[in-house]
């Protein structure tokens, strides 16, 4: 025999505390209804697919575009009907979870709520002043609609925990960059007491002089400029230890680190004319500083920051929970069930 008792309504999955804006309770029945609403399937399926077209108009708008064009307008109207869309989106939530004073479900305390609001807030405030007001913080206000298409990764769990696990790891990277960049810097004190002043060099395209004649009559600094020439450096030298710290910065990105070593086998002397392979050895030397800045410090730094990501992620995920025996059981039984017979 069925049952004669009536199962209860469905409670709506959002948080429900206190009292909204001040006016509505926790059993008011707007609230409750914006609450249902906020968390339908079909209402997020719909939001999901204007933030996906608001990405594609966003895409298609360009600087070039006729201001009075045919094409500027549609996407005006397109941006209108966004923008009142995704307000009545907000307003929806903020009726159902209250703004700021009901506790930790409320709609400000959450930081993607935040990106939310600040979106809709840019996109409105330029809607209304428009091109009537002549204000450049007006103005920039809209560039923010770019950051509409982060507002995919809020509706995705796997991308907000690793978004967040990203920026709980930002501490961890900072004291590395601390540690890698103060060992760069004593290489710069380093370099900056081997080759200060000597990547000097007579700059004589202009001179009517032979690779010869160059070779035996400018040796040093005074024969250049005697003859006419010009003493120049190249852009990155070790002159100075800001210099310094700036050329292994740029060779650690892997660009110009040949023209380098080439300067320095090269190098002679303060005031002296470059010899060509005056010192073979320093392309040993420079190998080797290459390879310490440029594959050491960046694998270290890559190590790390996969290592505190992962971590982090395992704690917002709360597998940190499960024993390793518990993981080793869950892990066998998502491989049984993508077993077919």
């Amino acid at each position: 025999m069925k049952s004669s008792i009536a199962k209860p309504a469905e409670e709506p999955k959002l948080r429900i505390e206190g009292r909204a804006l001040f006016c509505f309770s926790e059993t008011n029945g707007l609230r409750r209804c914006c609450a249902a609403i906020a968390t339908s399937k079909v209402f997020e399926n719909i939001i999901l697919i204007l933030i996906v077209l608001s990405t594609l108009t966003l895409a298609l708008e360009t600087p070039l575009d006729d201001p009075k064009g045919k094409k500027i307008e549609i996407l005006g109207y397109i941006d209108i009907f966004m923008t009142a869309s995704f307000t009545c989106e907000a307003l929806l939530k903020i009726i159902a979870l209250g703004f700021a004073f009901n506790g930790k479900p409320s709609y400000i305390r959450d930081p993607w709520n935040v990106l939310d609001i600040v979106i809709v807030v840019s996109a409105l405030t330029g809607l209304i002043a428009g091109d009537a007001i002549d204000i450049s913080f007006i103005k920039a206000l809209r560039i923010l609609r770019i950051l509409r298409p982060l507002r995919l990764i809020a509706r995705n769990k796997g991308l907000k925990v690793a978004i967040t696990s990203l920026f709980n790891s930002i501490p961890s990277i900072v004291n590395l960059l601390i540690i890698v960049y103060f060992f760069i810097f004593l290489l710069a004190i380093l370099q900056t007491t081997i080759f200060s002043g000597k990547f000097y060099r007579c700059h004589t395209e202009h001179l009517d002089l032979s690779f010869k004649q160059q070779k035996e009559n400018i040796v040093t600094m005074m024969d250049c400029l005697n003859y006419g020439g010009e003493w120049v450096k190249p852009d990155l030298n070790f002159d100075t230890t800001l210099d310094s710290l700036l050329s292994l910065l740029t060779i650690q990105s892997t660009e110009g680190w040949i023209d380098v070593m080439w300067d320095s086998v090269d190098a002679v002397n303060p005031y002296y004319q470059p010899k060509v392979n005056n010192q073979p050895g320093y392309i040993i030397y420079m190998m080797l500083m290459v390879v310490i800045i440029c594959m050491l410090f960046l694998n270290l730094f890559v190590g790390v920051v996969i290592e505190t990501f992962n971590r982090e992620k395992e704690r917002l995920s709360y597998n940190q929970m499960l024993k390793s025996s518990q993981k080793s059981w869950i892990t066998v039984q998502l491989l049984c069930t993508g077993v077919q017979p």
